[in-house]
């Protein structure tokens, strides 16, 4: 009789730890199913976006690419703008404290509600900011205008400038616009217009003034060398060649930032123009030209993002 007690307490035990065993089993498939489901959660689909900020003095937009939530991308591109921290190279166009408070698109409009404007006046440059809004929005193919109320009043409809960072080149009959790309910082490329002599080959055009760098050496700088010239340019088939002279190579830094950016710059100068969608770079006639055992001019290049920060 005793034996048999026994023998059913130890089944009831068993029972029981099986029980614990499969309950523990239960809970921890489940903490990690919840864990899993939070961790999809958290991960939020982003796309690259480009926005405009400021130089540390406040004189040229600089174009950057950074990430945004694919969903409300368009707003979440104004926010970083409004929120970019100062102390950098690059800043706001915005004072501390002008909050977004209202955003939607409609009809290819973005209608943009700020406060906090008013307070900032004194130390801040209406027509920059304004600019550097309607430049970031209207990189989005959905949006053309732009609306910027402060506080519910005013909304003026604009469009984007046809002249970014202008160079104070006086525009005339005998001359045509280019976009040049000079450098900033050590590490960003500024887009500057500036109106050149009409040529019959806008392209060469704007390599020439390129080479001759910023109108502004006190904030922008050449990206090319001097001494560069200009030995050849020629378009096919959305393809650019263009030649350059040794200079190039003799006299450009070999640190990877100046390569990178006197290749960029050519790149960004040249797609400009719609008809050229890649660009080749030859020194002296010759490809796979090295600097400081790197091949920056090895191949063909198309525009990537400009600026990438993050």
């Amino acid at each position: 009789m005793l034996l048999l007690v026994r023998i059913s307490a130890v089944k009831r035990a068993l029972s029981t730890a099986v029980a614990v065993l499969a309950l523990g089993a239960i809970i921890a498939v489940g903490i990690r199913y919840s864990a899993a489901r939070l961790s999809v959660a958290r991960t939020v689909a982003t796309k690259p976006a480009i926005i405009y900020l400021a130089t540390a003095d406040g004189r040229y937009l600089v174009p950057v690419t950074v990430k945004v939530p694919e969903t409300n991308a368009e707003r979440e591109a104004v926010l970083r703008v409004l929120s970019w921290p100062s102390g950098g190279a690059v800043r706001s166009p915005f004072d501390a404290g002008i909050r977004l408070t209202r955003f939607a698109v409609r009809d290819e409009t973005a209608e943009v509600n700020l406060s906090g404007w008013a307070s900032s006046l004194p130390t801040l440059s209406v027509d920059m900011a304004s600019a550097a809004l309607v430049y970031t929005l209207t990189e989005f193919p959905t949006i053309r205008r732009v609306s910027v109320r402060v506080d519910g009043s005013g909304g003026r409809l604009m469009s984007r400038p046809p002249l970014i960072n202008h160079d104070g080149s006086p525009p005339g009959d005998h001359t045509m616009k280019v976009t040049l790309w000079f450098g900033y910082a050590g590490q960003y490329l500024v887009p500057v217009t500036r109106f050149v002599p009409r040529n019959v080959n806008p392209p060469v055009a704007a390599v020439e003034a390129l080479i001759q760098g910023p109108l502004d050496r006190g904030q922008l700088s050449a990206t090319l060398p001097q001494g560069t010239r200009l030995l050849g340019l020629r378009v096919s088939d959305a393809l650019c060649t263009v030649d350059l002279s040794s200079e190039m190579m003799r006299r450009l830094p070999e640190g990877t930032a100046a390569i990178r950016m006197a290749v960029d710059s050519v790149v960004r100068t040249l797609t400009e123009f719609p008809d050229i969608r890649r660009v080749e770079i030859l020194v002296e006639g010759k490809r796979g030209s090295r600097i400081g055992g790197n091949l920056p001019f090895d191949g063909v290049f198309e525009r990537g993002p400009v600026n990438p920060v993050e």
